[in-house]
């Protein structure tokens, strides 16, 4: 897991896979997969 994703330019933008699952399980409300 990549802790940026990085843009044409180089601009880095802060990413982290584990909290946008989190998000997204409790946007389906799968608050506990």
């Amino acid at each position: 897991c990549e802790p940026w994703i990085v843009e044409r330019g180089g601009k880095k933008i802060p990413w982290d896979d584990r909290q946008v699952v989190k998000e997204e399980y409790e946007k389906l409300h799968l608050d506990n997969p």
